[in-house]
């Protein structure tokens, strides 16, 4: 999974200073939510097509954010099989494959002990993942940090102005 973080934004932090804590977590979790969107439209572009079905399924959700961030306002945008799909972990569905075109996989029989794969047999080739989402989300980047920026600004202008206007 690939992060980017927001920063430089000292003018946000003293706008919101005017703002009560409520009222900013909507403003930057809306901002960040449709940043979130605009890239998973961007993926959604380039990835792999063959029924179709897989594209269907790349969606943004709530997140927590990376381990070890303390209040951070996070959207993931995740690709496959949702949970509750065919198999163990809801993989074996359809678009579970999504995932496997992003990060590869190995051919071969699989060697088991306990549930774990110990090792493969038989011929084993290594298929390496497309990497369309990573690589999407190093090309846009700057362009959704920036319009994320633009619309954390736009919405604290829309709640501070019912505020101070007569």
């Amino acid at each position: 999974m690939r992060h980017f973080w927001v920063s430089g934004a000292d003018a946000i932090k003293k706008a919101f200073a005017e703002l009560e804590p409520k009222l900013a977590r909507k403003v930057i979790r809306k901002a960040v939510r449709d940043g979130a969107k605009d890239m998973a439209k961007k993926i959604k572009a380039v990835a792999p097509k063959r029924t179709g079905l897989g594209r269907r399924r790349i969606r943004v959700r709530s997140s927590k954010g990376p381990r070890g961030t303390k209040k951070a306002i996070a959207m993931a945008v995740l690709t496959g099989e949702a949970s509750g799909g065919k198999g163990q972990h809801g993989h074996g569905g359809e678009t579970w494959y999504m995932w496997l075109q992003e990060r590869g996989w190995k051919t071969g029989k699989r060697i088991r002990q306990g549930g774990k794969v110990v090792g493969r047999v038989g011929k084993v080739t290594k298929v390496r993942g497309k990497r369309f989402v990573k690589r999407t989300m190093r090309q846009n980047e700057a362009r959704i940090q920036r319009d994320i920026k633009e619309m954390i600004f736009a919405g604290i202008e829309t709640e501070v102005k019912p505020v101070n206007s007569p």
